[in-house]
């Protein structure tokens, strides 16, 4: 599972900042279509999908949220 950490995550389209869109793009190879996760350190899961495959500020779409309860 590919995790990303993003403090605010944003519905239905999110965008990652752009350290973690040169990791996804350029590191990763990830292209349009792969499926990643991302969290907000609160207890949030998002599962998502690769939009726009843009190493500067790709963006993905939310495609499932997971909440934790403590």
């Amino acid at each position: 599972m590919i995790l990303f950490y993003q403090p605010d995550i944003a519905q239905p389209s999110h965008t990652l900042d752009q350290d973690e869109s040169k990791h996804c793009i350029r590191v990763l190879r990830m292209k349009p279509g792969d499926r990643l996760h991302l969290t907000d350190g609160k207890g949030s899961r998002h599962e998502a999908e690769l939009v726009d495959d843009n190493p500067k500020r790709c963006r993905v779409k939310i495609i499932d949220t997971h909440t934790e309860l403590a």
